[in-house]
């Protein structure tokens, strides 16, 4: 063990080789975990750090721990929530300005953009059209507009082709919502989204990596801009997990 580092929980290692073998075991979403008493045999611990182990899992969104008859821990399909929770609390804990995570994504997502661009296949393209449909179905639902527009640039990373990407750009899509930003969206802004994430299908569709990454750069620069007219003081606000 390196110096300062704390000694590992017994929960945690428990946790890590209950996800071990959901993977051996070719565990799916919705499967059932064993009977507690037969993971006790196999982990050879207590009660107690057994449901410390399922407990840290079920804040992961790894498992789902159901009450009642037929119930106990089943396998979830994490989801990029976590991450973007993780995220905020690193920030939170940094005193980071909502700034920060504004460089950064205008940095990163049209370098995602443009491989994106390269990379999509005809089954994400099919599903952006179909994003782009239902968002305009939803101009009268800023909420519902916000939602489908987060999905829009979800499935621009997804075309990547590249989880890291993904996950990365998801997270970053949770700490920047609606939640953080209340009446992002207007009449106006919804209307430029939808312009943007059409000229970037058409890029998708030519495979022209190069203009899907000058317009998504514009788009996030106009973006920002919106911001600072609307909400002046958002960009040195700092970040705040708990005011969500």
């Amino acid at each position: 063990m390196a110096p300062g580092r704390r000694p590992e929980k017994t929960a945690t290692i428990v946790a890590r080789r209950i996800v071990e073998d959901i993977h051996v075991n070719n565990r799916q979403p919705g499967d059932h975990l064993p009977p507690e008493k037969d993971m006790l045999e196999r982990y050879q611990v207590g009660r107690g750090t057994l449901r410390e182990a399922l407990r840290f899992l079920e804040l992961q969104n790894v498992l789902a721990i159901r009450p009642g008859p037929g119930g106990g821990p089943v396998v979830l399909q994490p989801e990029a929530g976590a991450l973007g929770v993780s995220l905020l609390l690193l920030l939170q804990f940094d005193r980071a300005p909502y700034a920060m995570l504004l460089e950064a994504r205008a940095t990163l997502e049209p370098v995602l953009v443009e491989i994106a661009a390269q990379r999509a296949t005809p089954e994400n393209i099919a599903e952006l059209e179909a994003i782009v449909l239902r968002s305009r179905e939803l101009v009268n639902d800023p909420t519902g507009f916000g939602q489908s527009n987060k999905e829009f640039h979800e499935q621009l990373a997804t075309s990547t082709q590249n989880s890291v990407y993904r996950y990365f750009l998801s997270a970053l899509l949770e700490v920047l919502d609606e939640r953080t930003v209340p009446n992002a969206y207007t009449p106006e802004t919804i209307e430029k989204v939808l312009t943007f994430n059409e000229a970037i299908l058409e890029a998708f569709r030519a495979k022209d990596g190069t203009r899907a990454a000058e317009l998504t750069r514009a788009h996030l620069n106009g973006y920002v801009r919106d911001l600072d007219e609307r909400f002046p003081d958002f960009q040195s606000r700092p970040i705040n997990w708990v005011g969500r």
